[in-house]
């Protein structure tokens, strides 16, 4: 679970490093495994840079992105 905004930033900087597949896999595995707060992953994926990178998979970060409410709700 990122602590603050400087890990949040610090894991963006290094999947922009990386494939777009490898980030939206990475948000996947943070909302299977409830490692984050849909804020949070709003945050690392809120930069320009980042809605750059993501953009062929835009249907498939929202889709994730939703699901972080739905997984939270249903362990609550």
């Amino acid at each position: 679970m990122p602590g603050d905004r400087y890990e949040v930033n610090d894991a963006r900087r290094s999947l922009l490093k990386m494939k777009s597949d490898y980030t939206v896999e990475f948000i996947w595995i943070m909302s299977k495994f409830s490692a984050s707060t849909r804020e949070k992953i709003e945050q690392l994926i809120r930069t320009p840079a980042m809605r750059t990178l993501l953009s062929a998979h835009q249907a498939r970060v929202k889709e994730l992105v939703e699901s972080f409410e739905e997984s939270q709700e249903v362990e609550l």
